[in-house]
C-alpha cells in the first residue's frame, strides 16, 4: 500500500515483499565469500530509501545497521586487498569506525527526512481551536450554581446576608 508522501520505496508501491527481498539479498550478499558483498554496497542508497520511509524508529536503525554492515564489509575488504594480508589493527579498526558512520548517516537523515515530513503535515494540518486553563479569578461565574439563579439573591438576603427577618433591603 502506498503512502501518501509523494516519493520514495512506500510511494513507488514496495511493500512486504519487496522488503524481505532486500533484505534477504542484503543478507546473502555479506554472507558470501565470493565478492557478493560488492552488490551489498550498491544496495545502500535502497537502505537508505527503506530508512527514510520506515514507520518506526526500531525499523530505521535496522536498515541503517544493514547499510552500516555493506559499508563496513566492503571497506574491509579493500583494507584486505591494499594491505596484502591481515593487518591488525586498519583490519578490524578502519570498518568498525567507516560501519559506524554510515550507519549514523544513514539513521540521521532518515530521522531528519522523517521529522520534516512531519512538520510540512502539521503546518497543512488545520489547527484546532485552543482552550487556555483559566484560573479560578478569571473563569467566567456560571449562571445557575446548584440549582438556582444566581444573577438574583434569594429572598430575605441581600447578596447571602439576612436582613433579620425584615425582608430584601431596598437600601442603595
Amino acid at each position: 500500500m502506498a503512502r501518501a508522501t509523494g516519493r520514495g520505496v512506500a510511494a513507488a508501491g514496495v511493500g512486504g515483499f519487496w522488503v524481505v527481498f532486500l533484505v534477504a539479498v542484503t543478507l546473502l550478499s555479506l554472507a558470501s565469500s565470493g565478492g557478493g558483498f560488492v552488490i551489498a554496497l550498491a544496495l545502500v542508497p535502497l537502505h537508505w530509501l527503506a530508512a527514510r520511509e520506515a514507520q518506526h524508529e526500531v525499523t530505521r536503525w535496522a536498515w541503517a545497521l544493514l547499510a552500516g554492515l555493506s559499508v563496513a564489509v566492503n571497506v574491509w575488504a579493500v583494507v584486505y586487498v591494499v594491505a596484502g594480508r591481515e593487518v591488525e589493527p586498519l583490519t578490524w579498526f578502519l570498518p568498525m569506525m567507516t560501519g559506524l558512520i554510515a550507519t549514523s548517516a544513514v539513521a540521521l537523515t532518515s530521522f531528519r527526512a522523517t521529522l520534516r515530513r512531519r512538520v510540512v503535515a502539521a503546518a497543512a494540518a488545520p489547527t484546532p481551536a485552543v482552550r487556555t486553563p483559566q484560573s479560578p479569578r478569571t473563569r467566567p461565574r456560571p449562571l445557575v450554581a446548584r440549582g438556582r439563579d444566581v444573577r438574583t439573591p434569594r429572598s430575605g438576603t441581600a447578596r447571602g446576608r439576612t436582613t433579620g427577618g425584615k425582608g430584601p433591603r431596598t437600601t442603595r
